[in-house]
């Protein structure tokens, strides 16, 4: 079994015990570590961080000067029965050896993390001039300064704690349910999940984009051309196996892409700094040619707030998808908090320095989508911007596979958690999800004719609602569970505390809502009614055995979901049972005449997982 299936195993609780009684129904008695075969007995220990019932022993304290400080807290352990809750009185201090820790064993360190993280959020500089055209050199430095501090660096210590205390492929979906529910989680990741796949549709065309700028290549690469749909085609196919061919590989790639992709703006920033005229730095947004002065004297434009803002925020976001490989980080409470601070300060870096010389050297240049190619070939010539124009083809590569690969693993974390059907967790020999990507694969390809600028306040809006649940979440779990294991936290010990610490953030991610378009509230409403629905139906399929689907881990069951979730599904299940013979699967006849594979994926008869699910949802009705 691979080392990277560990974030999928079942754990049993410290409740389990209640149900291990001659009694109980053999199909919910826990299965006991020495019922797990070689290798099963490490994974549990390992899973058994996500729970602070079920944490046998101290995980290990680590430090981080960027974000905060670390904090170290335990659980009291039973000897005859197992780890139990945690309580508010005296520790065990025989728990804090570190040496006899559990760690994780997964590919993931912490180097491809940084490169990881870097490409899920940035991929380089490009991208960033529409911030001087809507809002000038003044606005656009000032935003990049205050807002990696603002909103980039309170995302990334809310995922470094929450992804620490949790270390499952299913990541922040995992946070939501532990606080909220499964239906919160269900409908945060759905938010998430079309967020970040609208947004990785756009890379197959900025690769064709960048290439179109060649000359040569221009006429075969324009729209409505075969060549074009020829290399959207290849691109994603190519990027699609190198996400699938497994994370050790994707990550070493993004280490390599950063340096490929940072290379030539570190060369333009060293050549331009001598013509940088600091006072052009504080100089507003330039009024469009057509508005221009006929004495010849410029004239100032007006700010345009939405765009500057949506750009400002689509740069410096996504640092959450990193959660969905703490399953397959290796140590994550050491990894996770040096992997995050380094990723912010070279994002930050990645943005700031390259503006700064850009502006300061030609701050009434035509900042377009891109025109940092054109601004560098002017400041060192056309070898600069052919430079560029590589590097930016690359950052289209490690942005792809870091997408792809972050947006998969979250189904697959999902179906693990026995949220969506079986066949969506099913791994490749290299430990990748194989569905899931070549669902993300259809979909990139069907979006690849959208231009980003059209979907760009879209994308914000569902990414900031997701983030709206996500600090809820971590506020709530600091209220309900304040002596869970936190090897690492947020520098706020109390719920209103890190409250208050999140505040900044959210007046930011308000203020982007907005300036955004209206339509975009409505497709909000519309994903997540959606969503709703879905996890109704999906509910009532599991219950009735019609697809297969993992055993629901503890904690992930309806019966968490609110009082009226509860009752809408109680509802829906009565519907579909009164009228079962217009709709219920012939499960004698069609499913015999499926291959092996797909009747094994199909079986509507799951023996132990039908009938403790069976157990749960019938209490609960």
């Amino acid at each position: 079994m691979s080392p990277l299936r560990h974030s999928a195993l079942p754990t049993p609780s410290a409740t389990d015990a209640r149900l291990a009684l001659p009694g109980a129904p053999e199909s919910i008695r826990p299965r006991s570590f020495s019922d797990a075969g070689p290798g099963r007995e490490k994974a549990m220990l390992n899973r058994s961080r996500s729970d602070p019932t079920r944490s046998p022993r101290l995980l290990q304290a680590t430090f981080n000067p960027f974000l905060a400080s670390p904090v170290v807290e335990d659980s009291e352990t039973n000897q005859n029965n197992g780890p139990a809750p945690l309580s508010c009185d005296g520790l065990d201090s025989s728990l804090t050896d570190v040496a006899n820790l559990p760690t994780h064993d997964g590919k993931i360190g912490t180097w491809m993390l940084v490169g990881l993280i870097y490409y899920a959020v940035s991929g380089g500089p490009l991208g960033l001039e529409v911030a001087v055209a809507a809002g000038g050199p003044a606005l656009a430095l000032l935003g990049f300064i205050v807002i990696p501090f603002v909103w980039a660096a309170s995302e990334a210590a809310l995922t470094t704690e929450l992804s620490i205390a949790y270390p499952e492929a299913s990541g922040y979906c995992a946070w939501l349910n532990a606080s909220f529910g499964p239906y919160a989680s269900f409908v945060c990741c759905s938010l998430h999940y079309w967020s970040g796949l609208f947004d990785n549709a756009i890379y197959p065309v900025l690769f064709v984009s960048y290439l179109g700028a060649n000359e040569g290549l221009a006429d075969h690469l324009s729209e409505g051309e075969p060549g074009r749909y020829a290399t959207v085609i290849g691109f994603t196919v190519a990027m699609t196996y190198l996400a699938w061919r497994g994370l050790d590989v994707n990550g070493s790639a993004c280490i390599i892409l950063t340096a490929v992709v940072m290379t030539p703006f570190l060369v333009f920033s060293v050549i331009g700094v001598h013509q940088v005229d600091p006072s052009n730095w504080l100089l507003g947004p330039a009024a469009p040619s057509s508005d221009a002065d006929v004495s010849g004297e410029e004239t100032k434009g007006d700010i345009q707030w939405s765009p500057l803002l949506n750009c400002l925020f689509w740069n410096l976001n996504y640092f959450d998808a990193a959660s969905c490989f703490s399953g397959d980080t290796r140590e994550p409470a050491k990894t996770f908090p040096r992997a995050m601070g380094f990723a912010v300060f070279a994002i930050a870096s990645t943005y700031l320095i390259p503006i700064a010389i850009a502006t300061g050297a030609r701050p009434r240049a035509e900042y377009c989508d891109g025109c940092l190619v054109n601004i560098a070939s002017s400041v060192a010539g056309p070898w600069l911007g052919v430079w560029i124009t590589c590097a930016a083809a690359a950052g289209c590569v490690g942005l792809f596979v870091a997408d792809m690969a972050s947006n998969s693993f979250q189904i697959m974390g999902m179906s693990d958690q026995g949220q969506l059907p079986m066949a969506l967790s099913a791994r490749s020999r290299y430990g990748t999800p194989t569905f899931p990507m070549l669902i993300g694969f259809v979909a990139v390809l069907a979006g690849s004719n959208l231009r980003f600028g059209a979907i760009l306040e879209v994308v914000n809006v569902l990414y900031i609602f997701a983030q709206f649940m996500q600090i809820a979440a971590l506020v709530k779990l600091r209220l309900d569970r304040p002596n869970m294991a936190r090897p690492w936290q947020v520098p706020a010990k109390t719920p209103l505390q890190a409250f208050f610490f999140f505040c900044p953030a959210i007046t930011f991610l308000v203020t982007v809502v907005y300036f955004s378009p209206r339509h975009c509230l409505f497709l909000l409403v519309l994903v997540v009614c959606l969503s709703t629905i879905v996890y109704m139906i999906q509910c009532v399929v599991r219950r009735r055995n019609w697809l297969s689907y993992h055993d629901v881990q503890d904690g992930w069951g309806v019966e968490n979901d609110p009082l009226w979730m509860r009752m809408a599904v109680a509802k829906l299940d009565h519907l579909v049972g009164k009228y079962k013979d217009y709709i219920r699967l012939d499960t004698t006849q069609d499913f015999a005449q499926l291959p092996g594979t797909m009747a094994t994926l199909f079986e509507p008869n799951c023996s132990a997982r039908g009938a403790r699910t069976k157990e749960v949802t019938s209490a609960m009705v």
